[in-house]
């Protein structure tokens, strides 16, 4: 394909030296493309030593019942509940591993 160029004019006073100049042509090219990379997360845990508070006072309970067993004995049942506060420290790491990256071109419109 030609392309058809003018001539720059010569600044005044200067003579030609047999070498045409040429107006600039600057052309801009556009391509669209995608660009694939695969990641790989790894994720990772560590516990800590777990730390354990009581809060408050507890709480029980006594309920009468009547056991029968070999000896012929009643009983009582007793139930403890206690709230406790428990901390306990995570820490969170992950190890990240790219993979082959990939060029799709694709038509010049977006």
């Amino acid at each position: 394909m030609a392309q058809n160029y003018n001539r720059s004019p010569l600044p005044d006073g200067s003579e030609e030296d047999g070498q045409q100049s040429l107006d600039e042509c600057t052309r801009n090219v556009c391509q669209y493309a995608e660009i694939c990379v695969s990641v790989e997360i790894k994720p990772r845990t560590v516990i800590g030593r777990i730390q354990a508070e009581c809060c408050g006072e507890p709480e029980i309970c006594c309920k009468d019942y009547a056991r029968c067993n070999n000896r012929g004995c009643n009983g009582h049942e007793i139930i403890v509940t206690q709230k406790v506060q428990l901390r306990i420290p995570i820490r969170y790491e992950a190890d990240v591993c790219n993979g082959a990256e990939k060029v799709v071109c694709k038509d010049t419109r977006p």
